[in-house]
């Protein structure tokens, strides 16, 4: 025999049906059922070994060992303990009817339970929640009816059942556990109630706790609908049900028609109520009273009769919870319970079957005249007809206060309202009251009006219409109550509303309450108005809430505002029409305030405000009294501009609202920052909200951020945002307010915003994200374990479509210092932003030289991470990113094929977690340099030069040039042209070639180098020839000035251009071959280290010579005789002529044929005298002429 509470483990169970099985008294063992809704645990899955379940509390390590050293290799099991039946009633403390057992986790406890009569029985089970009971019959379960949590009702043959608790929980559990027969033979106190009529007292008892089920007995016949109610005298948990003899629970679970209580079906008897009551907290039994009563026919009830507007509530008669009324006309009525106070409260009533007539949900109950209801309550029962008027009173005149009194609680009052058909309903009360309204048929009107004050009711139905009136506190002071009913549709007769300006002190219309006055109204006339404007509603003195509503005269409510929510609001006021004000206050000594203003493009007192480019400075004020406005009209250029609008100042207190030209609203209240578009001119309102303090000054930024044809010229062009832009930096100041960026985002995108440095919202940048379709805002803060950060999104849309916008950086909130650094990083918050979707395209080039290399990837949304990877056998080259083009197009990578072989390499891309296999890839000799590159041109300071780029063993792409002084390359002297600055004086001049094929690898060859000169000095005075040019004369080059100034000169005489040989001197003398030539004369002015410079003078015509002059005259010798020679000596001449003319004379005429250094005289010159004429003839000159002096006569 095992101990009492001996755990053994579970075993598997066979199915059984759901009936109940007649039990065998072979084998006491099985599965335990499983209760509602937990599952049966698997005995051999978990966590620890299962243990033998023959072994004893302290196991051994071989399960069928004994203390007998021969091991029997059959066991025995155990019997599972007996657990007496209980009876009803209290089984008692030391009853052993209930047991109590431990359990270990995921474990069992077995009892043995002996049936001796058929019928139902109830399992209870206390202690540890996960602990669940299953009762075998033999092998079968016995399928128990209607569980609640671990409890059951099971029918039980005669019989022999094993019950079965089971630990589901992971530690140690302790319960107590019973089993009470319910039929009538069962043992244990049954008394009955003492009836179930309404008048009959409850029966009461003390309960048993959870383990035993207390018992009454009550009289009544099948078809009866029986209610009943078991409470604990204290608060604390009890549960009822009904039974027939058999102990069958009878009524289980909601009646399918909705209807209460039990119909006690046919064929049964011997009826009971069942209930288990707990225990008081402090382990006591607890007391309990049990009503059961009979709800068809109900036997007991007082009597009412239909209520009458006007009178005290009828609460004659005994208290016996129920009450009967019998209408004497059909229709729709309002049923209420009325308790001494005056509270009413909706209830139900019942037909004589006891089902349902009306609940207490239904807005209204349809009654037949000469039926019988039942409502269950003991207080007071209204039951007002919707069409009687019996009791409603005149006196209600429209726009007047009317004044009525209840003379006791509860009292429903009726008024006749004044109203046709169609008409337009307001009704403002002291709020001391309820109020409904129905028309001369019962319907109930204004259902669909927000409230009866603010003029949405438009009375239908049929005609005359009155206000049912009931007490709306009960226990606030005083039984009157007050209310005014206007007309909204017809005008009333009310104040001018006084239309303000935006200023210091803006006019105010001030509605005074108290001493019986709870309500006003004010008129804005129908001339005096525009179409938009802003009403605004401000406690005065006294303090007391109060909200208005603006009406047309057509009836149409154009707005609502409240003194404690929404103090202000944009109105629609209908052309050419009057309005009235509604104001629904209290009835306390207190003023309200209204305003009203215009909002569109006329409005008054708004000051003029340009808006700026982006980037532009802001513009500032002084903000208003907390609670009033300030208008700035704030202008741009077009309509389709588009505008950034924001206020700042120290306390973060300011708000902003705009409005266009026509008084539409642009911008929210509640919005720090917006977008406007659509007009030339926004009223933007600046308010310090009431309650707060106002700053010293504010700061407006009005930016224009978009024009019509676009982003704004200044916002920075972000070409992708695949995976995020930026970052976004400048210098922010009241100069220079923000910074923008046109990005070209879509449907859905999620962008995280970082700033560095990193601080709070309030000393960081702000951003917004416009979304260019709606101008929405969305940029929002967010805290994380990184800080306080940023997020921005746009609105989602399937599919994915291009939603362009506008991200505008602004000043901080309060900034810290003068200028705020901006620093903006954008990333991508979801797996891919902007419009691309993710592709790999092409990879080339298809040839590629050997060595290092760059290629192309092209595509759409490329990463950075991307990889080319080219193998060939156990070659493998894997790229590094080079650059990625902004727009994520193409990138740019490198690889190191230096040790590649020649031919084919396979080629493939690695990006977005995958591998795209691309066309192979051909690898050949790498470009090189066949010719070097060369400068051509003069290497001087102010020259040019060009760079001849050589020649290459293969086409090229493209050449680059780099200029290089004594090596070393020079700063933006890429072109293949150079103009040679001061600063290379004197230095070697080279010029790098850089080849360019795509695929190969990048090839510079330089160029032979050469001296940078300086300039060639320049004549400042320019050279002359000094001196008369003519042959044999000396001329004098004259070199002039130069700058700069030269160490030395080189002369070279020139006639006609052509230089004349040997002529190199500073001096010349122009021989006879120049004769009638040009002269000129090229002075090249030397300096070191520089050109040279050279001047030629202007040309001369050669002249003739000078004449050749006798130094030494001619003379003649010999004797002066006929016959007798004489001979001349020509003298001495300068220059020496190259040739000499002779004729002689005789007394001066000239001697025929004589013309040679000798003559002979003739007795023709007898007795004349002789002379001669010596022409001396030089190249180039003038013929030079001497004579001789005269000879004597010629004798003989």
């Amino acid at each position: 025999m095992l101990p009492t509470g001996t755990a053994v483990a579970a075993t598997p169970a066979p199915a059984v049906s759901a009936s109940a099985v007649s039990p065998s008294t072979t084998s006491p063992s099985g599965p335990v059922a499983e209760a509602p809704d937990e599952p049966t645990p698997d005995p051999t899955a978990t966590t620890e070994p299962t243990p033998d379940p023959w072994a004893t509390t302290e196991p051994t390590p071989d399960p069928t060992a004994t203390t007998d050293p021969t091991p029997d290799p059959t066991p025995t099991a155990a019997p599972c303990p007996a657990l007496p039946l209980a009876p009803l009633g209290d089984p008692g403390a030391t009853s052993d009817a209930v047991k109590q057992v431990d359990i270990e986790s995921k474990a069992t406890a077995c009892f043995t339970v002996t049936v001796d009569k058929p019928g139902t029985h109830r399992i209870l089970v206390d202690g540890s929640y996960d602990t669940y009971p299953e009762l075998y019959a033999g092998e079968d379960r016995v399928a128990c009816q209607d569980w609640v949590y671990k409890d059951a009702w099971c029918d039980l043959a005669v019989g022999q059942y094993t019950l079965k608790l089971t630990n589901n929980h992971w530690s140690a559990a302790r319960n107590r556990v019973a089993l009470v027969p319910l039929m009538a033979t069962a043992q244990g106190d049954c008394p009955a109630v003492p009836g179930t009529g309404y008048d009959t007292a409850p029966a009461t008892g003390t309960g048993a706790g959870p383990m035993g089920v207390v018992c009454h007995s009550f009289t009544a016949a099948p078809g009866e609908r029986i209610t009943q109610e078991l409470r604990r005298v204290a608060y604390g948990d009890a549960s009822a049900w009904i039974s027939d003899a058999t102990g069958k629970r009878l009524c289980t679970g909601y009646n399918q028609d909705g209807s209460e209580g039990c119909v006690l079906p046919e064929g049964t008897g011997g009826y009971r109520v069942y209930g288990v009551v707990a225990d008081q907290e402090d382990g006591t039994r607890a007391l309990y009273t049990l009503k059961v009563r009979r709800l068809s026919a109900p036997a007991g009830c007082a009597t009412v009769a239909p209520a009458v507007y006007g009178t005290a509530p009828d609460r004659s008669g005994p208290a016996t919870g129920c009450k009967t009324i019998t209408p004497t006309v059909s229709g729709a009525y309002d049923v209420r319970s009325v308790d001494e106070q005056g509270n009413r409260a909706n209830v139900s009533m019942y037909l004589n079957d006891g089902t349902y007539a009306c609940r207490g949900y239904d807005a209204s109950c349809r009654l037949t005249a000469g039926t019988t209801y039942t409502v269950l309550t003991d207080d007071a029962v209204q039951a007002f007809g919707r069409t009687s008027t019996e009791g409603c009173v005149d006196g209600v005149e429209l726009a007047t206060t009317y004044r009525g009194t209840f003379s006791a609680p509860g009292e429903v009052d009726c008024l006749n309202l004044p109203l046709p058909q169609g008409a337009h309903l307001a009704v403002l009360t002291d709020r001391t009251a309820d109020i409904a309204v129905y028309d001369a048929t019962g319907l109930e009107q204004c259902l669909y009006a927000t409230n009866l004050w603010d003029a949405t009711c438009v009375l239908g139905g049929t005609a005359p219409y009155r206000a049912v009136v009931t007490d709306k506190d009960v226990y606030e002071g005083g039984d009157g109550y007050g209310l005014v009913v206007h007309r909204t549709d017809a005008p009333s007769v009310c104040r001018t509303f006084t239309a303000a300006d935006f200023g210091a002190a803006p006019a105010r219309s001030v509605v005074k309450t108290g001493d019986g006055v709870f309500a006003d109204c004010l008129t804005i006339p129908a001339d005096d108005h525009s179409a938009k404007e802003l009403i605004r509603i401000a406690e005065g003195a006294g303090g007391s809430p109060a909200e208005a509503v603006v009406v047309d005269a057509d009836g149409k409510v154009r707005c609502e505002i409240r003194t404690y929510y929404g103090s202000f609001s944009g109105c629609v006021l209908t052309p050419g029409l009057a309005h009235t004000v509604l104001v629904q206050g209290r009835d306390m000594p207190a003023e309200t305030l209204l305003t009203r203003l215009d909002i569109t493009a006329t409005a008054r007192g708004c000051v003029a405000t340009a808006a700026v480019a982006v980037g532009g400075p802001s513009t500032g004020g002084v903000p208003a009294a907390p609670g009033d406005f300030v208008c700035r009209r704030v202008t741009t250029t077009a309509a389709g501009d588009t505008l950034h609008l924001n206020v700042r100042d120290a306390q973060g207190v300011v708000r902003l609202m705009a409005f266009d030209a026509a008084g539409d609203g642009v911008c929210d209240y509640f919005a720090r920052g917006c977008a406007a578009t659509g007009s030339t001119a926004y009223q933007v309102l600046l308010q310090v909200p009431d309650g707060d303090t106002a700053p010293a000054g504010y700061r407006l930024d009005a930016l224009r951020i978009a024009t019509p044809a676009g982003p704004a010229p200044e916002c920075v062009q972000v070409p992708n945002v695949s995976y995020g832009f930026g970052p976004l930096v400048g210098t922010l100041t009241e100069q220079k307010t923000a910074l923008c960026a046109a990005v070209p985002s879509s449907s859905g995108d999620h962008f995280g915003l970082r700033f560095t440095p990193a601080g709070t919202f309030a000393q960081q940048p702000t951003p917004w994200l416009y979304d260019r379709t709606t101008q929405k805002n969305g940029c929002f803060g967010s805290y994380s374990s990184e800080g306080q950060n940023y997020e921005c999104t746009l609105p989602n849309a399937y599919p994915k479509v291009a939603r362009p916008s506008i991200m505008v950086i602004g000043l901080p909130e309060t900034p810290t210092a003068a200028s705020t650094a901006v620093n903006a990083g954008i990333t991508c918050a979801q797996y891919l932003c902007g419009t691309d979707e993710r592709s790999v395209g092409t990879v080339g080039p298809a040839t590629v030289g050997r060595g290092k290399i760059s290629m192309t990837v092209t595509g759409s949304a490329l990463p950075d991470s991307a990889k080319v990877v080219l193998t060939n056998g156990s070659f493998r080259a894997e790229s590094t990113t080079l650059s990625v083009a902004p727009d994520r197009r193409s990138m740019t990578v490198a690889l190191d094929l230096t040790n590649a072989p020649l031919g084919v390499l396979n080629a493939s891309v690695y990006a977005f977690g995958a591998q795209y296999m691309k066309p192979s890839v051909t690898v050949v000799a790498a470009l090189r340099n066949s010719a070097a590159p060369a400068v051509s041109g003069t290497a001087v300071v102010g020259g040019t030069v060009t760079a001849k780029p050589g020649s290459w063993s293969l086409p090229v792409d493209s050449l680059a040039y780099q200029w290089r002084a004594n090596g070393v390359a020079v700063a933006g002297a890429t072109g293949s042209t150079y103009a040679l600055p001061s600063t290379l004086f004197g230095k070697q001049l080279s010029v790098a070639v850089t080849a360019r094929k795509a695929g190969h690898p990048v090839v510079t060859a330089v160029s032979a180098a050469a001296v940078v000169k300086g300039v060639a000095p320049k004549p400042a005075t320019v050279p002359r020839i000094s001196g008369t040019v003519r042959v044999g004369s000396k001329v004098t080059a004259v070199v002039g000035t130069w700058s700069p100034t030269p160490t030395s000169y080189a002369y070279q005489w020139r006639a006609n251009g052509v230089a004349i040989s040997g002529a190199t001197s500073s001096s010349y003398v122009p021989a006879a071959a120049v004769l009638g030539k040009k002269l000129t004369v090229t002075v090249t002015a030397l300096r070191t280290g520089h050109l040279s410079g050279a001047y030629t003078t202007a040309g001369y015509t050669v002249a003739v010579g000078l004449a050749p002059r006798a130094t030494v005259a001619p003379y003649v010798t010999g004797t002066v005789r006929v016959g007798r020679t004489l001979s001349l000596n020509r003298g001495t001449w300068t220059p020496a002529p190259t040739s000499y003319a002779y004729q002689w004379y005789a007394n001066g005429r000239a001697i025929s044929g004589a013309t040679r250094t000798t003559f002979t005289p003739t007795s023709a010159q007898r007795g004349l005298r002789i002379t001669v004429r010596v022409t001396a003839l030089r190249t180039g000159h003038t013929s030079g002429v001497a004579w001789t002096r005269s000879t004597v006569a010629v004798a003989g």
